[in-house]
């Protein structure tokens, strides 16, 4: 039940029968959250320390942050797991990326986003509901006023970059990757 599953390519992944396998620091964490018409929970299990945390809130997931609230709590009594301050900014040596960044999170705010330049996964997640899903997250958020290069790096053959992006009403950290042809590949929210 909490196994990695085991993909076609023989790789895992850290998710089992609705369980998210995670570590922070060493300590082993099983973890999933939920959210239902307004209401967000979150479960973090730290099996080797003993400790379970669960986070229930009436607020949307948008706005709950159970997860972060989850793992705040567990730091008090595991000093190894308290969150890390945000991570610095690096610098940003590629700003066109950086603008076809902004470009997307400004397609997806307003619903325009250009279905031929998405490919493989970023391809699959955007459904007209999803769409729909994506405008609604943005216009909670208001429009983004600051992009930040949290990190850049390549993996099987696609590029990652990782931005802390502030909006009017709250920060957050998205991802996006490109492929070799600089198509779209996934995008998303860490």
């Amino acid at each position: 039940m909490w196994t990695p599953v085991k993909l076609n390519n023989g790789k895992t992944y850290d998710y089992g029968f609705g369980w998210f396998l995670n570590q922070i620091r060493g300590h082993k964490i099983i973890e999933h959250g939920g959210a239902w018409q307004g209401f967000t929970t979150h479960i973090s299990r730290y099996v080797d320390d003993k400790l379970t945390v669960v986070t229930l809130s009436n607020l949307d997931s948008a706005h709950s942050h159970a997860e972060e609230i989850a793992h705040v709590v567990a730091g008090t009594y595991i000093a190894d797991v308290k969150p890390l301050p945000p991570p610095n900014a690096i610098p940003d040596k590629e700003p066109a990326v950086t603008q076809r960044f902004r470009d997307l999170i400004s397609g997806l705010a307003q619903g325009s986003i250009k279905s031929e330049d998405l490919v493989g996964d970023a391809a699959r997640n955007l459904s007209e509901e999803n769409r729909k899903d994506y405008r609604e997250f943005f216009d909670d958020l208001g429009p983004a006023q600051k992009l930040e290069l949290l990190e850049r790096k390549e993996e099987d053959n696609l590029r990652t970059y990782r931005y802390r992006v502030t909006f009017e009403r709250q920060t957050q950290n998205l991802f996006f990757k490109l492929d070799q042809g600089d198509k779209i590949a996934d995008f998303g929210l860490e």
